[in-house]
């Protein structure tokens, strides 16, 4: 019986990571990540309470309403999405223990044949958990993928090549369990080797995800040092635009005067060519036109010159 309990104790744990890492991928934080692992462990000693009672019912309702707080409390989620993805995951988690039960009684011909040998109950346990992962993660990254549509479906694939051909070793485990005699060591190994294979998932999703989270601050960065040079681009371009016009006014001004000076004098003649004079700077003449595209037109003809 304390083995029993120890295995439950273990697939909590293991439902908890796989929770978190679902409303990882998919919303975003509202509390610092102390918080909602600390929240996520409160909540999940209080649902290994509840399934001490050994009632279904309460089972399925405490799941879904810890999960509802969870994702309201430590996550920015409507309501209606909090009970949603809630209720998904309840689904999920339960069709997968359902699917391994039944191939356990495909296989022994009986549907509690694991009650029988601890190490084939933990052993049906990472199974279904294998399984529940796959289906929770997979489901996480497709709708994470078409809202972002940044995404490689390759990917994905590759993201559930591990689970697919670990919950392929753990039901090959179990069935060896059920029908084979084993020995006592030999029981032992088999239920350390699913241990290590749920292990191996979650420590390989969760480095993933953190080399995911690397990613997005890295480009994150990146694209903060772009908009900085476009900034100083931008500012040293007004800058210039200040200086020319600066310059634009004392030219004009120096002309003024050189041409009030004529006017004073009566030298209608020397206005005249003093005005054909300024027609000829290159700053009268027409721009030349490489181009329809303005801007593209600007850039060639500042580099003509």
């Amino acid at each position: 019986m304390k083995g029993e309990q120890i295995c439950y104790a273990v697939v909590f744990v293991v439902e908890a990571i796989i929770t978190w890492l679902y409303f990882e991928i998919l919303f975003e934080r509202k509390r610092s990540r102390g918080i909602i692992i600390s929240s996520l462990g409160f909540g999940y000693v209080l649902l290994y309470a509840v399934s001490l009672l050994d009632s279904a019912a309460l089972n399925t309702a405490g799941f879904l309403l810890v999960h509802v707080l969870l994702l309201k409390l430590c996550y920015r989620a409507k309501w209606h999405h909090a009970v949603l993805h809630a209720a998904f995951l309840s689904f999920v988690m339960s069709a997968a223990e359902l699917l391994m039960a039944l191939l356990i009684s495909a296989a022994a011909q009986e549907y509690t044949a694991y009650q029988e040998n601890l190490s084939v109950m933990i052993a049906l346990a990472v199974s279904s958990k294998l399984l529940y992962l796959l289906i929770a993660i997979s489901v996480a990254q497709l709708l994470e993928s078409s809202r972002a549509l940044t995404s490689d479906p390759g990917y994905l694939v590759l993201l559930c090549v591990l689970p697919i051909a670990s919950v392929v070793i753990a039901v090959g485990i179990v069935y060896i369990g059920l029908t084979f005699p084993l020995t006592k060591a030999a029981e032992i190994l088999m239920a350390a080797s699913a241990l290590m294979l749920l292990i191996l998932n979650i420590i390989f999703l969760v480095v993933y995800r953190h080399i995911q989270e690397m990613n997005t601050k890295y480009t994150l960065l990146q694209m903060s040092g772009l908009r900085d040079q476009a900034d100083m681009e931008y500012y040293h371009m007004l800058q210039k635009q200040y200086d020319g016009q600066r310059i634009l006014i004392h030219d004009i001004k120096n002309h003024l005067n050189t041409v009030d000076s004529l006017a004073r004098e009566g030298d209608t003649k020397g206005i005249s060519a003093y005005i054909a004079a300024l027609f000829t700077l290159p700053a009268f003449q027409q721009n030349i036109r490489f181009c329809n595209n303005p801007v593209l037109n600007v850039i060639l003809l500042r580099y003509s010159q």
